[in-house]
């Protein structure tokens, strides 16, 4: 085998690895993906040509409700009721910088308005701590379920420029360990956070619900592929760390 052989060989090799990859780190993502690119491709040749393909899975899709040909991607979703208060609460923030991290707990509380932004801390305990770089902050039972989802978006918005803070909530069941999840803040979903849950599912929950469900969670496949949270490892980490409260008074931050 020359050297010209070998090159496209080696290159072959790598594409194609690349894209088995990329099929096997989330195959049902991908599957969907192409089942509906080829229904709904702009060459209509082509969607000619692969009807024998496509059409039957439409027509399955169709009678029983499978929901893999859809409009909107809400049209997907299965809603999970959770018990917000059988968890603990973290918060993790990419920076050490804590004035900032303060003066964004004191813009969110003083936001507050019943009207316009129905969202506040409630009085809840914040207890916070220093983990590789990031601030960890663990709220108590007195922030709701809507006003933690609003507060890990509003915290990522809330990075000075130049920085990304690459906020996650953090939910850990405090009896069912299969039942924790996490979000995050994603551009692609403005009114959403998405993320998954402890045994891989796709989920995501609404900032902005409305007349919508409290303490509801979506789960949804229709997502690209994005990497699971490390729920034990974070457990034991956070296990041996020494937490200082937060006493958040207006215009004053206290550690106690």
């Amino acid at each position: 085998m020359d050297t010209f052989d070998l090159t496209i060989s080696i290159f072959f090799i790598i594409a194609v690895g690349g894209i088995l990859y990329l099929v096997l780190r989330d195959p049902v993502y991908m599957f969907k993906s192409l089942l509906r690119g080829l229904k709904t491709d702009g060459n209509g040749k082509a969607k000619i040509l692969f009807f024998p393909v496509w059409a039957p899975v439409w027509l399955i899709d169709k009678v029983f409700g499978l929901k893999l040909y859809i409009n909107e991607f809400e049209e997907a979703s299965q809603p999970v009721h959770v018990s917000f208060s059988e968890y603990d609460k973290y918060i993790i923030i990419n920076t050490t910088g804590f004035k900032n991290i303060e003066s964004v707990l004191h813009a969110f509380e003083n936001d507050y308005d019943p009207v316009a932004f129905n969202y506040r801390l409630n009085n809840s305990k914040i207890n916070i701590s220093e983990l590789n770089g990031t601030l960890i902050l663990k709220l108590g039972d007195e922030i709701d379920f809507n006003s933690f989802n609003n507060l890990v978006h509003y915290l990522d918005n809330a990075a000075p420029p130049g920085k990304v803070y690459n906020v996650k909530g953090i939910l850990i069941h405090k009896n069912k360990r299969s039942h924790s999840y996490f979000i995050f803040n994603d551009p692609a979903f403005p009114i959403k956070l998405i993320g998954k849950t402890y045994t891989n599912k796709k989920i995501y929950v609404d900032i902005n619900p409305g007349g919508e469900l409290n303490d509801t969670i979506y789960q949804n496949s229709n997502m690209d592929y994005f990497k699971n949270f490390d729920f034990d490892k974070f457990e034991n980490e956070t296990y041996r760390l020494k937490f200082n409260e937060l006493n958040l008074r207006p215009g004053i931050t206290e550690y106690l």
